[in-house]
């Protein structure tokens, strides 16, 4: 039996494990997609416009190139990009990973990047969408968040146990427009180019983009605290939430308990400082509150 014939046999290791080929097959539509926007699937040559896509995926000029995938260990820096594949075969010996790998970097299926755009299905899809834009005045507005700045180039970050880390912008570097800060929001947000709608920054419309703006303009016209538009929700009340112990009256409350919010830490037009990463204020209180539980088992335990 071959190791092809192997992975579709419902007698070996995945039928002997339940729904092993049901869970693998239902992430498969992110596998290709992940791995060309990693760099790991690409194409060489070139190929005309005529051509059908399974034509030119069957000819091997697309794939996971430079990779030996018919024996070493090359399939395991792909095999863990794979979304939840480790899960899912964990236990499974290196022949079916490197085969499973092999698979998905040869198949002559072309997924399409928006293969399974499907979430607008789902009902959940719905309430919570719309409702990002109240949720973001509501972090403002409460204070939580405080550095708006969004820069152009990749970030390097020092975490608190001092690894330093790089935020990429983009791999594709100047090939992949869309997030940088001055990147064009790719949606006319004003009525026209000369809309006498004007955000009051002072910018009415943007010279060189029409009435597009750029992506730190949209953030900036978001902000809840410079009236840059012409409305703000009348309530931050999420009452259901609070069947789950959550209750936003919470951080609001502490809000107005701390004064009114500074205009001063607004999104900036301009590139400025590099933005605070993500991660690093939990994982700064993360490590202080360690720190100061070593220590105080340290000065418990001192004679």
């Amino acid at each position: 039996m071959s190791r092809r014939q192997r992975l579709c046999c419902r007698s070996t290791t995945f039928g002997r494990t339940g729904r092993r080929e049901e869970k693998l097959a239902m992430f498969s539509f992110v596998h290709r997609k992940n791995l060309y926007r990693e760099g790991i699937f690409q194409c060489s040559g070139t190929a005309s416009i005529d051509q059908k896509p399974e034509e030119i995926l069957s000819t091997g000029q697309c794939g996971c190139l430079g990779y030996d995938l018919t024996q070493g260990n090359d399939y395991e820096d792909i095999f863990d990009r794979l979304t939840m594949a480790e899960s899912i075969l964990g236990d499974a010996d290196d022949d079916v990973k490197r085969e499973v790998t092999s698979i998905i970097c040869s198949t002559p299926v072309n997924d399409g990047d928006h293969l399974q755009a499907s979430s607008s299905l789902d009902p959940s899809f719905w309430p919570t969408h719309p409702t990002m834009e109240r949720l973001w005045m509501y972090s403002i507005l409460t204070g939580h968040i405080t550095d708006f700045t969004w820069p152009d180039d990749d970030v390097t970050v020092t975490k608190p146990d001092g690894t330093v880390e790089v935020e990429s912008i983009s791999l594709y570097g100047e090939t992949c427009s869309g997030h940088r800060g001055s990147d064009v929001f790719p949606f006319g947000l004003l009525d026209s180019d000369t809309d006498g709608f004007t955000i009051k920054t002072g910018i009415r419309g943007n010279l060189d983009t029409g009435n597009q703006l750029t992506n730190r303009e949209a953030l900036q016209a978001f902000d809840a605290r410079s009236n840059s538009l012409p409305y703000v929700y009348d309530t931050f009340k999420w009452t259901h939430c609070e069947a789950d112990g959550v209750n936003f009256d919470d951080a609001w409350e502490n809000a107005k308990a701390r004064g009114p919010s500074s205009i001063k830490s607004r999104p900036a037009f301009k590139e400025g400082e590099v933005r605070r990463p993500r991660y690093s204020g939990y994982e700064e209180i993360k490590a202080n509150a360690q720190a100061r539980k070593a220590n105080a088992k340290g000065q418990a335990a001192a004679p």
